[in-house]
């Protein structure tokens, strides 16, 4: 008996480290969820793979492509090659287990997604390839909206936010208005037959209604909500019903529905929705959406993504949510609005990594701070893979970077093609800079992420002014329209023009 005893203690010595690591490498709330779940019973999961493509080696890479489409090209083939090299182990793996499908392969952050029973995820967990398991829950990525204001037709006008960022001037003076540039608006959808959208939609043949319902898994992403909608037209909508919405009324849409009608989504069809609008030749993201309280799979599924965005040459808008009414710095701030931008400013002195976010907050028509808007900072302390951006001690990562009008705007409804409804929040900003950055963009097309965002930040109206011009209520301030291409056209070299702009406007 005793030495029955014996062996059996020797058995659980020896397969602790096992389970130790089993728990390591299995998602807190997977953990909870596998609690609740039978054990034949399918739970659907996010396997994080340990190897990602290493963003200096990717970097020096794609330096020897000076054009930015072909830079863009050579990554994406890359991000695929490696993924499928990367993942080969574990999808074998999988396919050993009856009890495993529909399995799906992305190579935006190199991870694979399925269902899987208890036993196979328990299997998973000490395979070596293998970072980490997270549960695929769905999430509700907008908080509860009051009901639009007011549904109303067309007046002849230039709204406020447009005007309060000089975006007129712009077009007026400058003569650009973002022609030849996509912004991917990855949402609830888009009313592409509303009158001031339909002619400024992205037209793809393989694409009829201009992009894709990664929610529906079809090729229609019409909003059924309106919060895309009112998005869109804060980017590019023209006017043609009467009210000039857009701060980029040149630039195409790219429809890409990635939440339905109530505002939920999971991760996975978020991250399908960048894998599609950088696949397909998006060169902006706005994306008005976050999750509150993200755990670690998600950070790491978000970071590792925007990072290949950002080395694919594309830049991303990204709400900092609406969270600011009691607000608990560092979790107040919503994924993926929590990524580090392009380019850190020189107040950023605790430093670590980048990505393609810039993070936006809301401000009113007078420059006050919106109310609800999310204020930093942030950190990656101790998430797996990353580990920066530390806080107590360090001042974790500044958010947002920069803000834009989001209270009362005025855009696009999606029930009525000729009409305007009127909302609020760091939603309604996002698009704002997204159009700002469409500006610049087709001033300058070979402007880098990170020359993007220095520009959008040293060019901003400081809120309030100080001696130190980043923060974690305004960021670097209120972006303005106007100086930023200004600026755009300076890096260009393209002198010429500026005189004589400097002269009117003086």
């Amino acid at each position: 008996m005793k030495k029955i005893l014996l062996i059996t203690f020797v058995l659980i010595c020896l397969c602790q480290p096992i389970f130790a690591q089993n728990n390591a490498k299995i998602d807190v709330g997977l953990q909870q969820e596998m609690r609740l779940r039978e054990e034949n019973e399918l739970i659907r999961i996010n396997i994080i793979l340990n190897q990602q493509y290493d963003q200096t080696e990717m970097r020096n890479k794609s330096s020897a492509f000076p054009i930015k489409e072909d830079k863009r090209a050579f990554v994406v083939g890359e991000l695929k090659r490696f993924a499928e090299e990367t993942q080969q182990g574990v999808i074998d793996f999988l396919s050993a287990f009856p009890a495993v499908s529909e399995l799906q392969s992305f190579w935006i952050a190199n991870f694979i997604n399925c269902y899987a029973d208890i036993e196979v995820i328990r299997e998973l967990s000490i395979h070596p390839d293998v970072l980490l398991i997270g549960f695929d829950k769905e999430y509700q990525w907008l908080s509860e909206e009051k009901l639009p204001r007011e549904i109303i037709d067309a007046t002849r006008e230039i709204t406020y936010n447009v005007q309060k960022v000089n975006a007129n001037l712009v077009w007026n003076l400058l003569g650009y208005t973002g022609e030849n540039i996509i912004v991917a608006i990855l949402d609830t959808g888009v009313n592409y037959d509303h009158l001031d959208l339909k002619n400024r939609m992205w037209i793809h043949p393989n694409y009829p209604y201009h992009g894709w319902n990664v929610y529906g898994n079809n090729n229609n992403p019409k909003d059924d909500h309106g919060h895309g909608t009112h998005c869109a037209g804060t980017v590019a909508g023209d006017g043609t019903a009467g009210s000039q919405t857009g701060i980029a009324p040149g630039a195409k849409i790219m429809a890409v529905q990635v939440l339905d009608g109530t505002c939920k989504g999971t991760v996975p069809h978020t991250l399908a929705g960048l894998q599609f609008a950088v696949d397909k030749g998006a060169h902006i993201i706005s994306l008005s959406a976050g999750i509150v309280g993200a755990p670690d799979d998600v950070l790491i599924l978000f970071r590792n993504a925007m990072v290949n965005v950002l080395e694919a040459g594309v830049i991303a808008a990204v709400a900092a949510g609406n969270e600011g009414i009691n607000p608990q710095p560092p979790f107040c701030v919503t994924c993926p609005g929590s990524c580090p931008p392009p380019w850190l400013h020189p107040d950023q002195t605790t430093t670590g990594g980048v990505s393609a976010v810039v993070c936006v907050g809301a401000t009113d028509i007078d420059d006050n701070i919106y109310a609800a808007s999310s204020i930093g900072p942030v950190t990656w302390q101790d998430v797996p893979g990353y580990d920066d951006y530390h806080f107590f001690p360090g001042m974790g990562l500044i958010r947002p970077d920069v803000c834009a009008p989001g209270v009362d705007i005025k855009s696009c409804s999606h029930l009525k093609n000729s009409g305007y409804v009127f909302k609020d929040g760091t939603s309604m900003a996002t698009p704002c800079v997204a159009g700002t950055m469409a500006l610049m963009l087709s001033a300058h097309p070979e402007l880098s992420p990170a020359e993007i965002c220095e520009i959008l930040e040293t060019t901003a109206v400081r809120l309030p002014t100080s001696s130190s011009p980043k923060g974690n209520v305004f960021g670097s301030g209120r972006i303005d329209a106007f100086a930023a291409v200004l600026a755009a056209i300076e890096k260009s070299c393209n002198y010429a023009i500026l005189p004589l702009v400097k002269g009117t406007i003086t």
